[in-house]
């Protein structure tokens, strides 16, 4: 493996949540967002996303990319 793609694939790992776990990114998504007191549509506009996207992540009907992690991973209260 190319070095710079060891590097790359290792960032990755670190600083991913757990958006792979069947069930899990539902009660992610909710739980970080009301722990940063921020509602569906504040944390959409945040991300530069329309409020349905976001509703569709938290219902588990579809996934947020992975460019969307990081800023995901980022909400602290």
């Amino acid at each position: 493996m190319h070095p710079i793609c060891h590097l790359l694939l290792k960032a990755v790992r670190v600083d991913s949540p757990p958006f792979d776990e069947p069930g899990r990114i539902e009660q992610l998504l909710k739980n970080r967002r009301s722990e940063a007191n921020l509602s569906q549509s504040q944390l959409a506009e945040k991300l530069g996303i329309c409020e349905k996207t976001l509703w569709n992540w938290e219902a588990g009907l579809t996934k947020p990319g992975r460019k969307f992690w990081p800023a995901l991973a980022s909400l602290r209260p």
